[in-house]
């Protein structure tokens, strides 16, 4: 993992401040990588391409549905950012203890407990030897996935990892693309907001000013405007590895007591009355 990677990683972990993006695992650090016996435990990688680790044969660990082996002996976790809907990697094995190699898959996981196989599943990986893999359905650009190995036997292994097709890259979330919904309002009202869907964005941070969040759906949140005054919307992409440029809306809440002229509009009893 470039040092660059790294500095961007920690910097996105003190930058939100608590804010929890689906699992969250550790950055992984230079060549080799360490794996990990489990989801959970996982390192991340924010750019695949050049990754390189060694199996070892320690625990049985946590086996996938799925996964093809008959027997479990180790099974060791790695994970990565989504940076394009398709990807397709090759891993090559070496300086493994035994000839029979190891057998591997990629999966995805919302919370290290429910798995889907996202590729085919190798399960004759032998020494000295290159093997491609495909992803089978589409990945969403900055959400994690994991690669999965197991030993053939008690058998440890070298991999290095290379990208053929897709990207992944973790993307910035960046967008240019602004909130919309309504921006007057009496106070006590609520109103639902939606940005468009933000490339490289695995979840969205919401805020709000003169206002509390009542609902809540990655780019869609409803809002209650229970404080009059100049109020505000905004909203960032983010991924595990970098956090997007925050867009934000304004929005003007009036109350009755006096009555707020808000252009057209006048608030009487918590209600928006026409006045031209």
């Amino acid at each position: 993992m470039h040092i660059r990677h790294l500095s961007q990683l920690i910097f996105f972990w003190i930058s939100i401040q608590g804010v929890c993006i689906g699992q969250m695992h550790s950055p992984c650090g230079p060549n080799p990588v360490p794996l990990s016996n489990d989801c959970s435990g996982a390192c991340v990688v924010c750019d695949l391409n050049g990754v390189s680790a060694r199996t070892t044969n320690t625990i049985m660990g946590q086996s996938p549905p799925g996964f093809c082996t008959m027997v479990v002996h180790s099974m060791q976790w790695l994970a990565f950012v989504a940076g394009s809907p398709n990807l397709s990697i090759n891993v090559a094995v070496s300086a493994c203890l035994q000839a029979n190699g190891i057998e591997m898959g990629i999966y995805s996981s919302p919370d290290c407990s429910s798995f889907t196989l996202v590729s085919n599943c190798n399960t004759n990986m032998y020494a000295n030897q290159t093997w491609a893999f495909s992803t089978n359905s589409p990945l969403k650009p900055g959400c994690i996935y994991y690669l999965v190995w197991d030993g053939n036997g008690p058998n440890e292994c070298n991999v290095d990892i290379t990208v053929t097709a897709g990207s992944a890259t973790a993307p910035v979330p960046n967008t240019n693309s602004k909130i919309m919904g309504l921006t007057r309002f009496c106070v006590g009202k609520s109103a639902t907001y939606k940005i468009a869907e933000i490339f490289g964005a695995c979840e969205y941070q919401w805020r709000v000013v003169n206002g509390s969040i009542i609902r809540e759906n990655d780019n869609e949140v409803e809002v209650l405007w229970d404080t009059p005054g100049k109020g505000q919307i905004c909203v960032k992409g983010l991924n595990v590895c970098h956090t997007g440029n925050e867009v934000c809306l304004d929005v003007l809440i009036g109350d009755d007591s006096p009555p707020t002229d808000l252009g057209p509009f006048l608030c009487l009893q918590r209600k928006i009355v026409h006045t031209g």
